[in-house]
């Protein structure tokens, strides 16, 4: 009877040794498992897609408030600006066929400029000129390396920043702007006359073809 009692006991007390392991092994699994995380959705709002006219709005005014004007790789405060139509073609040499459409008059503020021959000075403003040249044979053609005159008497040299004339081919159509620094400006209505000048040219073996070199003059009126 005594070794029955015994041989229970030691089995109950084994028993409940596996079960108290048992239990801690799940409580340590169930500890160590990751925690899930919560994910919220919402549905995408218009700032999120980019269309929300407020904030498109503000935008577009601070980027009026900043506008900026590159020449020569300077950046220029823009301060105002004044766009005119042109409606001026030439075609005096050789039929070549000279076209001006648009004029531009830009007031930065007052900043330094570095011209190619003059040194640097302050500068009030730009004048930009948009220019298209189709001839009617080869020629060379140099209005970025021009001379404006304003009627206030300023002469100014172009900036050579632009650099799309040079050589052109018969029947060729090439475009382009033409910049000049403006040292005084006041106001965009300032300047009211544009005279300018450059050289143009085409490769002859006739040392008597006086058509051959070109000085163009020409004058624009601001209306």
């Amino acid at each position: 009877m005594r070794k029955f009692v015994t041989i229970t006991t030691v089995f109950l007390l084994s028993s409940s040794l596996l079960a108290a392991c048992g239990s801690e092994q799940k409580e340590s699994s169930s500890n160590s498992s990751p925690k899930t995380q919560q994910v919220s959705g919402h549905k995408t709002t218009a700032q999120e897609k980019g269309t929300d006219k407020k904030a498109q709005s503000k935008h577009k005014k601070s980027s009026a408030n900043s506008k900026q004007l590159e020449i020569n790789y300077d950046d220029y405060q823009l301060k105002d600006q004044k766009d005119y139509t042109a409606d001026f073609t030439d075609e005096s040499w050789v039929d070549t066929k000279v076209v001006i459409d648009k004029v531009e008059i830009d007031q930065v503020a007052a900043q330094e400029y570095d011209s190619a021959n003059d040194g640097t000075f302050d500068v009030n403003g730009f004048v930009r000129l948009h220019m298209s040249v189709t001839p009617t044979r080869d020629i060379n053609f140099y209005p970025t390396q021009g001379t404006a005159i304003y009627n206030d008497g300023q002469q100014q040299e172009a900036t050579g920043n632009e650099s799309w004339d040079g050589e052109i081919a018969k029947d060729a159509t090439k475009d382009g702007w033409i910049s000049f620094p403006v040292k005084k400006l006041n106001n965009v209505t300032d300047l009211t006359s544009i005279r300018l000048k450059f050289t143009a040219d085409y490769d002859t073996d006739d040392y008597e073809d006086d058509a051959a070199y070109q000085d163009y003059d020409l004058t624009l009126d601001l209306k």
